[in-house]
């Protein structure tokens, strides 16, 4: 089993997977939608 960080939205649906993105990018993503998390999936 292996896992990937990724931010989800409120249905837990992978919208943006982090390695894809920068670090300032996902502080972006996560602070214009906040109903948004990070958190690790199953891949």
């Amino acid at each position: 089993m292996e896992y990937r960080s990724a931010i989800v939205d409120e249905c837990g649906e992978v919208m943006y997977w982090c390695s894809e993105l920068e670090d300032y990018e996902i502080e972006q993503i996560l602070e214009h939608h906040t109903e948004w998390r990070k958190t690790c999936v199953e891949w």
